[in-house]
């Protein structure tokens, strides 16, 4: 199939994802699944998603010769690339910025993404059931980088889904030299993929739940998606204190203008019970550091130094707590 514009490509990759859920014994009507695949092919011809294929069909054509999914940078080896593809490659890289999750390699040159990711996955990998010919699902996946990792697991079907047309972009360019198996994005929220349920075995959902203005209602959500025996590992902002609490931040949290409700820990654990979780471990709870978000070449925005207080780094720029996240897994 010959791409011209962005709905070509997303027509190809669509079709690949449903051709691989055909191979599975699929209780829900995945019609409605369908419909709303339809309805992102037919908004997805706009001018930056025109940038995007130009950055995707930019990419030099080369094999990577050797892919590594286990070290914290996802790297992909070949033949020492040219002058002119090596060019080519940083030239589509620029291209599809901002790259928001990382680190990669390709052929030697760094993709340092805003988040070095491999830290807040070497936190949660502990907790992780096996992956091993599981079927898995990453709520707001971005650019797919915990999928990658989560590829060095063989899991028998790796799903991401995330609304944002750039992250769509991003991981085709990556998984052209990645190449991983059973790794797979679709353009969708959440409450577009609920006819999946329940059918997943380990659902992840990491710093999404607080751009929620129903938390409850999504862990729901969460909760409908996996099959007996599943686990959803949650990942979101909260606030120090014992309260059964939630900060509801106006109108804006760290210049983020979707931040709905910070909750406790305590808070969090509630809301996990009142959806129906009968299970809620706490596997971490970290403070946001330079050393995991900061500006690099890679992001044309600010980042995490940007969004504190200059005089006073416990607080954001608004004169909230700053950033603490914690990480809990949940089963039913």
């Amino acid at each position: 199939m010959e791409i011209e514009k962005p709905s070509d490509l997303l027509r190809k990759t669509n079709a690949e994802v449903l051709d691989r859920l055909a191979h599975f014994p699929l209780s829900a009507d995945l019609k409605p699944l369908i419909r709303s695949l339809d309805d992102v092919v037919a908004s997805f011809d706009n001018p930056n998603s025109r940038r995007y294929l130009e950055g995707y069909l930019s990419l030099p054509d080369v094999r990577a010769e050797h892919v590594t999914f286990e070290s914290p940078w996802v790297e992909a080896k070949g033949k020492v690339l040219l002058d002119s593809e090596r060019q080519a490659l940083h030239h589509s890289w620029q291209l599809l910025r901002p790259w928001r999750k990382g680190p990669f390699r390709f052929f030697g040159q760094d993709l340092d993404a805003e988040w070095r990711s491999d830290i807040k996955w070497n936190r949660l990998s502990h907790g992780v059931p096996s992956l091993h010919q599981k079927k898995v699902l990453d709520v707001g996946c971005n650019s797919g980088y915990y999928m990658f990792r989560m590829a060095a697991q063989s899991p028998q079907f790796c799903l991401g889904i995330d609304p944002m047309n750039l992250f769509y972009f991003q991981f085709q360019a990556l998984q052209q030299y990645l190449q991983a198996p059973n790794t797979y994005f679709l353009p969708l929220s959440l409450e577009q993929t609920l006819p999946f349920n329940p059918w997943f075995d380990v659902v992840f959902c990491l710093g999404v739940l607080y751009h929620s203005r129903s938390p409850v209602e999504m862990l729901k959500q969460l909760k409908s998606l996996i099959k007996k025996g599943g686990t959803v590992l949650v990942e979101t902002l909260i606030i120090e204190g014992e309260g059964e609490v939630a900060l509801c931040p106006y109108p804006r949290y760290a210049k983020m203008p979707n931040v709905h409700f910070i909750p406790t820990l305590k808070t969090l654990k509630n809301w996990a019970h009142k959806a129906g979780f009968k299970q809620c471990d706490t596997l971490y709870v970290e403070a946001t550091t330079g050393d995991e978000q900061r500006q690099t070449e890679w992001v044309d925005t600010q980042s995490l130094i940007d969004f504190l207080d200059p005089h006073q780094p416990t607080l954001t720029v608004e004169g909230y707590p700053a950033p603490l996240r914690a990480c809990v897994l949940l089963a039913i």
